[in-house]
């Protein structure tokens, strides 16, 4: 099984539970549900089936913007049904089959998106998990974290002992160095600014601290979603990493063979900024080619006037990308932005201007640091 396929097929909520169990420790707070499905074609993340509320579900664009809302109206092992009477829609979500399929409200159902992640809500006070199918062992990949049940960013792991924090809008802004995990914890360095990052998987928080020194809270942990196997780094030298309130649940201790492992943290993406601020509605498209595999692929935004503002971020060694921007003008789209560029520059792409007169713009001076405007 390729670890595309790992990471897509969908499983059952019975083996959900047992790839959790690890996490939860607590037989009480086994009883899991679906809450959340991820979806996309192709591998690519499109967007979100969040459930808001019992019986309630919003789908969320890949910038974490509602688009439609749904009622949920039938749920077993296997598959999750809901329906927007408003569009007269309905959608099946099919657990087993790694699909969500759709159609008329009462007539035959078609295929729309894979199923890319599902997220398993514990009942009770328990961390949620989610889950990818395969006989490989499951770890955390992804910590989506924030304050008083808001998600206002995530940690995501690579594979190869590096994470990479983004902020809510999916923006990178720091990256990290893992030098220890364990059933209770993950623990990151960022050598560069001095500071150590404990993920409390026990306890839902995550701290930081500069290296050798206390730590105090940072972050509530709103859930976990885990993959396969992501290599943990070597052991060695232990370093002790202060309990942040003196309690009996410290975070786990920070190890490293070669202190030059975290020294360099892994460069930040790349990224294109896209700005809208025509008075009228506008659309961005933008095609790249994948790094190693050279297969093309490609993001439309939403529909929308302005003010708005994306941060594309792009995976190391994607090139031949191409940005377009388009008006739609008295109800025809209308090209008036269409640049290539070879690799990500972090330079800003901007529809501007009035009906009557719009202008696509390119910021000639690199952008603002990540995480702001242009």
């Amino acid at each position: 099984m390729n670890p595309t396929q790992i990471l897509c097929a969908a499983i059952a909520v019975s083996l959900c539970l047992a790839a959790t169990s690890g996490i939860s420790g607590d037989p009480a707070r086994a009883q899991n549900v679906i809450t959340s499905v991820e979806f996309g074609t192709n591998g690519e993340s499109l967007g979100r089936y969040s459930q808001t509320e019992p019986g309630k579900w919003v789908e969320l664009d890949p910038s974490g913007n509602p688009r439609f809302e749904f009622t949920e109206v039938s749920r077993d092992d296997l598959t999750i049904g809901l329906e927007d009477r408003s569009r007269n829609i309905a959608l099946t979500i099919d657990l087993a089959g790694s699909a969500i399929a759709y159609g008329v409200i009462g007539e035959q159902q078609e295929p729309l998106y894979e199923i890319l992640l599902t997220s398993a809500a514990a009942t009770g006070s328990g961390t949620d998990v989610s889950v990818a199918a395969g006989d490989a062992t499951m770890v955390p990949s992804r910590i989506i974290f924030g304050e008083n049940g808001t998600p206002g960013g995530e940690y995501l792991a690579d594979g190869n002992g590096n994470w990479l924090e983004r902020n809510s809008a999916g923006e990178a802004v720091f990256s990290f160095q893992e030098i220890t995990r364990s059933d209770s914890g993950i623990v990151l360095q960022d050598k560069g600014r001095n500071l150590l990052l404990s993920i409390d998987l026990a306890n839902r928080k995550i701290n930081f601290g500069e290296i050798g020194g206390a730590q105090s809270f940072l972050y509530d942990i709103i859930e976990v979603q885990l993959a396969a196997q992501v290599p943990a780094a070597p052991g060695g030298v232990e370093t002790a990493v202060a309990s942040p309130d003196g309690g009996e649940n410290p975070p786990p201790v920070a190890t490293t063979s070669d202190p030059a492992l975290a020294i360099a943290p892994p460069p930040v993406p790349s990224q294109v900024k896209l700005k809208h601020n025509g008075w009228y509605q506008g659309r961005f498209t933008v095609f790249w080619l994948a790094p190693e595999t050279g297969e093309e692929m490609s993001w439309t935004s939403n529909e929308q006037t302005a003010p708005y503002f994306e941060a594309l971020p792009f995976q190391e060694g994607s090139t031949s990308i191409r940005i377009v921007g388009e008006a739609n003008i008295r109800g025809a789209w209308t090209i008036i932005l269409d640049r290539e560029i070879d690799r990500p520059s972090n330079k800003c792409y901007v529809l501007a201007g009035t009906e009557l007169m719009q202008s696509g713009e390119v910021s000639d001076e690199p952008s603002p640091s990540l995480g702001d405007d242009c």
